[in-house]
């Protein structure tokens, strides 16, 4: 969560002038769809959100000396 708040911070907050909350929260709504569908997730083994719930759906995951390990 740290990381993706970080994340944020620096790609949205930081990186623009908003002139209103409104678009605070439009470019934040197109933020999440990206992180979660289409930005490829480095502890992922990159592939992103969307792929990891498709191909595994609710099952619980953790990593471990850099490998992505699924427990359905």
């Amino acid at each position: 969560m740290e990381r993706f708040n970080r994340s944020y911070r620096q790609e949205v907050l930081n990186s623009y002038l908003f002139e209103s909350l409104s678009q605070v929260r439009v470019l934040t709504e197109q933020g999440v769809e990206h992180y979660n569908k289409k930005r490829l997730h480095e502890a992922l083994q990159k592939i992103t959100l969307k792929y990891l719930l498709r191909k595994y759906g609710k099952a619980s995951f953790s990593i471990s000396n850099n490998e992505l390990i699924c427990k359905t």
